[in-house]
């Protein structure tokens, strides 16, 4: 494998970004497993995907304003600043932000599309996983099929990726097939995505592995973890993923 400036430059692509508290997490955990793995530095590729990057990389508020524009969802943060909860919004973001900031390694540069990426020739190995990375309703699976990088040399590895919907719609099938074939490694988290993809790419080995928050172990998260301040008797931590 070439190696740029001397060392394997490696990449994990991830939904970092979007502030989900599991997506945060997942993001973490790989980047400090293959760091210690590998005893390679990793950085998590720092790509636009949702408004909320801008406050990430420190710009201004202005421009935070003027992305919000050009993607024409004003009508959406309208609803939100008009909700009662804004303030708490605003609070577990900024908490989401400063995890962010203070515990991952993120490029310096920010990559704005997939073309933006390959044009950057950054990477010997890209690493995509986890959380929903291949998901088709998602912002990020156009970044994380990969299928730009073609005539690259990019080695393409998928760690416990997952599709978030057990069928996948004819329409997407060729755009997957055509982008998986070229990973060197897949692995996925939910066994019913391996059959869906197995299907579409029969001589394909897919193997079944485990989110990388569960990869770490207990002890990772308890070096990590505070006790609550706030209650002092028993309680009940309950994660509603939707309605």
């Amino acid at each position: 494998m070439s190696k740029k400036n001397g060392k394997v430059q490696i990449g994990l692509l991830t939904t970092l970004n979007q502030l989900n508290y599991g997506g945060v997490l997942q993001a973490f955990a790989l980047e400090k497993i293959v760091d210690f793995l590998l005893e390679e530095k990793i950085e998590v590729i720092n790509i636009e995907i949702c408004p909320h990057n801008h406050l990430i990389n420190g710009e201004p508020l202005s421009n935070l304003f003027k992305f919000w524009k050009k993607r024409n969802i004003k009508k959406y943060y309208l609803m939100f600043f008009l909700t009662k909860d804004y303030a708490k919004h605003i609070l577990r973001r900024r908490r989401t932000l400063s995890f962010i900031l203070n515990n991952t390694n993120r490029s310096e540069k920010v990559y704005p599309t997939p073309e933006s990426l390959s044009k950057s020739n950054s990477y010997d190995v890209i690493i995509v996983g986890s959380d929903q990375v291949w998901n088709f309703k998602s912002s990020v699976y156009n970044f994380c099929l990969l299928n730009y990088l073609d005539g690259n040399d990019v080695k393409k590895i998928a760690y416990s990726a997952s599709l978030g919907w057990e069928k996948l719609p004819d329409k997407y099938v060729e755009k997957f097939r055509d982008a998986i074939i070229d990973f060197q490694y897949i692995s996925l988290r939910e066994k019913r995505s391996i059959k869906t993809l197995e299907a579409i790419v029969p001589n394909k080995k897919i193997d079944y592995c485990v989110d990388p928050t569960i990869l770490a172990g207990v002890d990772f998260w308890e070096k990590l973890s505070t006790s609550p301040t706030k209650y002092t008797s028993n309680y009940v931590v309950v994660y509603w993923l939707s309605s």
